[in-house]
């Protein structure tokens, strides 16, 4: 997952949608809980966004990925209706 936002818009995402206040509510440090959350999340955004599957990461990197990231927004949208888990 990406983010114009860097790690404030993923960790944004990730607690909305999996249902928590803050993502460093689970033990081990940030790192090891969006390790921990990142597949969940994931999947259930696949789950209610099934066209982002077709999204390829191919060939991304540090240099392009704000290039990259701009053309998923033209084509998905800046933002996306996302339920809630919990």
């Amino acid at each position: 997952m990406l983010s114009p936002r860097n790690m404030d818009g993923l960790l944004d995402v990730v607690n909305f949608t999996m249902g928590y206040e803050n993502a460093d509510c689970l033990d081990g440090g940030l790192p090891f809980t969006l390790i921990c959350v990142a597949d969940g999340c994931k999947l259930e955004l696949f789950k209610q966004f099934p066209q982002l599957r077709k999204v390829s990461t191919s060939g991304l990197n540090e240099k392009n990925y704000r290039a990259w990231l701009a053309k998923q927004i033209t084509k998905y949208g800046e933002k996306l209706a996302v339920r809630q888990v919990r």
